[in-house]
């Protein structure tokens, strides 16, 4: 309609704004606008992992993270690589990129067979946690919890993750106080931390109160 024709103008006059610049930044920008297919009416994938390519080799670790994305499927990319993917989440993730490290750590633990290899997964998880990233206790919570059945420990996980005020953290401790799964059972508890995870936008957590 009018409206994408009109952002596609938009997306050409940046692109025309960026195409002399050979910054790797921009490189990104013009490989996400074929990718998306921001340029023209469908997306051109050759192209976008080009100027992809000439990011990565400028060193922009974004450009890393979004090409794993793509090869992974992500955005309708035709030709999904999941090792080629993991490959590059992990070189990332080697090179101490936080971002790379937990997308690592995530598709070991939960990705495609080929590629799952919890050990990894694991590992990569807990240099996360050494830096008390609230997001790396929460995954590894729900991993303690829905695959090991380790409550106590997952438990341990959330409370961490909870004091970097993450929703979902707050959720999940908040059902396992009311269900006295891995901890004794607190309804003053369970309320105080779904309360919380509603305050942080969690909208399941009302649902829990009700």
């Amino acid at each position: 309609g009018p409206n994408q024709e009109k952002l596609r103008q938009q997306g050409l006059k940046i692109l025309v704004r960026l195409n002399g610049d050979p910054a790797p930044t921009a490189q990104l920008i013009i490989a996400k606008g074929h990718a998306l297919g921001q340029f023209a009416s469908e997306p051109d994938f050759d192209i976008a992992m080009a100027h992809l390519n000439r990011s990565i080799q400028d060193g922009n670790q974004e450009a890393v993270l979004f090409k794993a994305a793509l090869l992974e499927g992500q955005h309708n990319y035709p030709k999904p690589d999941p090792q080629a993917s993991i490959s590059l989440y992990e070189t990332s993730a080697e090179q101490g990129n936080p971002k790379a490290i937990l997308s690592a750590g995530l598709r070991r633990l939960n990705g495609p067979e080929a590629i799952r290899d919890p050990q990894k997964g694991l590992a990569w998880l807990y240099q996360l946690v050494e830096k008390n990233d609230p997001e790396a206790h929460y995954q590894l919570a729900f991993y303690d919890a829905n695959t090991l059945q380790d409550f106590p420990k997952a438990v341990e996980h959330l409370i961490q993750a909870t004091q970097g005020d993450h929703p979902k953290a707050h959720l999940l401790l908040g059902i396992l106080y009311q269900q006295g799964k891995g901890t004794d059972p607190s309804e003053t508890k369970a309320i105080e931390h779904l309360e919380k995870a509603t305050s942080l936008g969690e909208p399941q957590a009302a649902h829990q109160l009700a």
